[in-house]
């Protein structure tokens, strides 16, 4: 038997047991937007066999690749209705999918070629709505686009930087 060229592409995602959000009745806690624990699967957050001196159990796990829908709407409380509050919402408007990227740097070892790839996160766009100045409906303030990344730190912090205009800008709920 002749042991031809081997091309291997190895692509281990790792996941951790320090998840990037904990909820408390049905909410993400401490976050600025209200995410719903609805949300979990988007944020990477799942259960996962883990080994352990033979026993097999399953754990709750963060991974690293977040994944969120076109027309997922946040709201930046939990009391979402518009009437008497100063609220602004975000709804994904078009979203790009995790990729893995070709860098199309190979490299040969006697008859093993290994492929060096990078990981595109995804991009979102997001339409934000804010009150309007008789605070009993929501209007349309501005679009953004970012990283998938950016987009989860805006829902935990409620701050965006904005390259543009090199600002940040906040959009924390201020009742």
């Amino acid at each position: 038997m002749k042991l031809q060229d081997l091309e291997l592409t190895s692509r281990k995602v790792e996941r951790t047991e320090h998840l990037i959000a904990k909820f408390i009745d049905g909410y993400a806690a401490g976050w600025e937007f209200a995410v719903k624990e609805v949300f979990k699967k988007s944020l990477n957050i799942e259960k996962t066999k883990k080994t352990i001196n033979n026993k097999t159990f399953q754990i709750v796990t963060q991974g690293i690749v977040y994944n969120f829908d076109e027309g997922d709407t946040f709201h930046n409380h939990q009391f979402h209705s518009s009437c008497g509050y100063e609220t602004k919402n975000i709804k994904t408007t078009i979203t790009s999918p995790l990729e893995i990227l070709d860098n199309s740097k190979r490299k040969t070892i006697k008859s093993l070629k290994v492929t060096e790839q990078t990981l595109n996160k995804g991009h979102i766009t997001i339409q934000v709505y804010k009150s309007n100045k008789e605070k009993n409906r929501v209007v349309e303030d501005k679009i953004l686009e970012m990283n998938v990344t950016d987009f989860v730190t805006l829902l935990q912090n409620g701050t965006f930087y904005d390259k543009d205009t090199e600002q940040y800008i906040s959009y924390k709920y201020e009742g």
